[in-house]
């Protein structure tokens, strides 16, 4: 009962975060929609607190000047974003590509046929182990993992990454992660996602356990990148050594005890709170 708790938590708080965030967009849709095209709707917040206040008062320019002003924030967070996540996808793609080591990745894709899922080697003497791809994630690793740990630290390395994969997180992880920044303002949100992103690293690393039989060889990896003083983290996909780290050194250390990532931290929900009762408040000071 634990095991399930613990592997239905993320998705209720990822859930939660998707349609909370969904709801405040078309929120916003709507009213961008009233406002070009007149479109009435029932259900939007925003138009019904302008209909209510008086065309001629200051207060009704007061917040349909706050609100188009917080969704053109909104909304320009999350392009950029966009914007960002797919010019990192090609540079680093090219890359990639460029650095390929054909004969090891047709090795690796060769050896793993079972698990569907594609690899890329490249040339790199640096730590690169990661998940990257949205529709159609793979796992890409440098000639250094290959070289530097064992055949069954690659594994372990390999069996993470292949959990993302099967999984898609680089794409949720992607999701969250621009919502963050188009609500920024609400520091709850950020708080939900690294939860999210925490948990996900732990479940990847419980699947390698149960994959590989023991959590030894695992142990082994996450202490040699410990002592690593550079590792190479592009800033895409989903790498191996990043998220999460203290935590899952933790449940190595201590399996037979569960992990407690905190959901909700004081000074986030406080600031969170605070935001929404200023945006009440000008939202029914205007409508009064």
């Amino acid at each position: 009962m634990k095991k399930i708790g613990a592997m239905l938590k993320p998705k209720l708080v990822i859930v939660f975060l998707f349609i909370f965030v969904l709801i405040l967009l078309l929120q916003m849709g709507f009213f961008v929609a009233h406002e070009i095209w007149k479109i009435e709707s029932e259900w939007n917040i925003f138009q019904y607190c302008l209909s209510i206040i008086d065309e001629n008062t200051m207060g009704h320019l007061v917040v349909k000047f706050l609100f188009n002003l917080l969704i053109l924030y909104t909304t320009g967070r999350i392009a950029w974003r966009i914007c960002k996540q797919f010019y990192l996808s090609v540079k680093w793609s090219r890359i990639f590509q460029n650095r390929k080591h054909r004969k090891l990745t047709k090795k690796l894709n060769y050896k793993y046929r079972d698990w569907n899922v594609k690899f890329i080697v490249v040339r790199d003497e640096s730590f690169i182990a990661l998940t990257m791809g949205f529709l159609r994630p793979r796992i890409v690793v440098s000639t250094e993992v290959l070289a530097s740990f064992s055949p069954s630290e690659i594994q372990v390395i390999l069996q993470h990454e292949r959990y993302h994969c099967t999984h898609y997180d680089p794409l949720k992880i992607f999701l969250s992660t621009m919502m963050v920044d188009g609500l920024g303002y609400v520091p709850i949100i950020k708080n939900f996602h690294h939860y999210y992103k925490t948990w996900k690293e732990l479940m990847a690393d419980r699947f390698v356990i149960k994959k590989m039989g023991t959590e030894y060889d695992l142990g082994i990896v996450l202490l040699k990148l410990s002592e690593m003083n550079k590792l190479s983290r592009p800033m895409i996909g989903i790498p191996f050594a990043d998220t999460a780290f203290n935590y899952r050194m933790l449940q190595f250390l201590h399996p037979e005890v569960p992990v407690n990532v905190p959901v909700l931290q004081f000074r986030p929900v406080m600031i969170s709170f605070f935001v929404l009762v200023m945006m009440s408040i000008v939202v029914l000071g205007g409508c009064s």
